[in-house]
């Protein structure tokens, strides 16, 4: 069964920028216990995975890479699965359900930060073909935040 998080653990995770190089993190992500599914989602920070997982959250889709990823209320379910609203995240071992809401603020400053960390590392991402299309579907989650308050 999955478990349902309220918004307030997911605006209590934090997501900070790794600013110093060597690291194999962009975004440092802590939060309470209840949110390690969460969390440890959040540590999947290889670029092919979070470019793949930005786009779903843009698109507000459902994302799979390796067992772990997202899926919404609106993906096209199979019909044996057990329909949920909001948001469904999951690792190999478990998931949780959150609301749509609490989702997009908390990816939101999770690839802001990914983003700011990746530019004070010189990572050679940040001078790639895709680089400012990241950042504009960063900027697409976060103007779409602005507009549900």
């Amino acid at each position: 069964m999955t478990t349902s998080l309220p918004d307030s653990v997911l605006d209590a995770i934090a997501c900070e920028p790794v600013r110093t190089r060597p690291a194999r993190l962009f975004c440092a992500v802590t939060g309470p216990p209840a949110a390690t599914v969460v969390t440890d989602f959040l540590s999947l920070q290889h670029w092919s995975k979070l470019r793949y997982f930005l786009e779903g959250v843009r698109r507000q889709a459902g994302a799979d890479f390796d067992d772990a990823g997202f899926a919404y209320d609106t993906d096209e379910r199979d019909p044996d699965e057990v329909p949920f609203t909001g948001v469904e995240l999951y690792m190999p071992w478990d998931g949780v359900l959150v609301s749509r809401s609490a989702f997009d603020r908390l990816m939101a400053r999770f690839f802001a930060a990914v983003t700011r960390g990746a530019i004070a590392q010189d990572d050679a991402a940040t001078r790639e073909p895709w680089w400012p299309d990241f950042v504009a579907a960063v900027d697409d989650i976060q103007r779409r935040c602005d507009n549900q308050k």
